[in-house]
């Protein structure tokens, strides 16, 4: 959980999109069985969007069927619902209408950000991450395109006391934390920048 809020909040990488899958009335209960039909379904939208970038997780409903939620790079088209519907409804062997017509969404996030602050509120969320007792080789949680790694603005500052040490980094919302020494600093930039006075 912790990985993934962190990897939701430091990538540099801009979501557009939300696809949300998930099973008919009759589901696997097997996660390998579950995995094949997502990675069947991701392979399909690598080929039809070329080079997307993607952040996927995995729940749990109430009635104990898993669901997958995708982050995407690209943007859906008028018929994109309807391909990601069939598409879904074909892989996962659906023959319920009520399923292809309401089995899968995928829309526009509202806001630049919001697809990181939906994977850390999901990240947050622990009923949705119980197993259920009759689910077996539930496997990997989430995972990501290798872009999606967040990768640190390295850069030096000499810093020749702590009290310097606290001022520059007054704001960051870690900094109560901070309790030895670390050579790498996240989510650091914007305090920094103002107190250096950097655009």
């Amino acid at each position: 959980r912790r990985r993934l809020a962190f990897v939701a909040s430091n990538t540099d990488v801009r979501f557009k999109s939300i696809m949300t899958l998930t099973y008919p009335k009759a589901f696997v209960t097997d996660g390998a069985q579950a995995k094949r039909h997502f990675d069947l379904m991701l392979r399909s939208i690598r080929r039809r969007y070329d080079g997307v970038s993607y952040l996927w997780f995995l729940e749990f409903q109430r009635r104990g069927a898993p669901h997958y939620h995708l982050l995407l790079t690209c943007k859906p088209t008028k018929d994109c619902q309807h391909w990601c519907s069939q598409r879904w409804y074909d892989i996962v062997a659906s023959t319920d209408p009520k399923h292809l017509k309401a089995g899968t969404q995928f829309v526009m996030l509202r806001k630049q950000r919001g697809g990181a602050h939906y994977a850390v509120k999901y990240a947050m969320k622990m009923r949705q991450k119980y197993v259920p007792k009759a689910y077996r080789n539930v496997g990997r949680f989430w995972g990501h395109s290798k872009d999606v790694k967040p990768s640190p603005l390295r850069s030096t500052i000499k810093i020749t006391d702590l009290e310097q040490m606290f001022y520059l980094l007054s704001g960051w919302e870690y900094l109560e934390h901070l309790d030895k020494p670390v050579s790498v600093l996240y989510n650091a930039t914007k305090s920094l920048a103002a107190n250096l006075n950097l655009d």
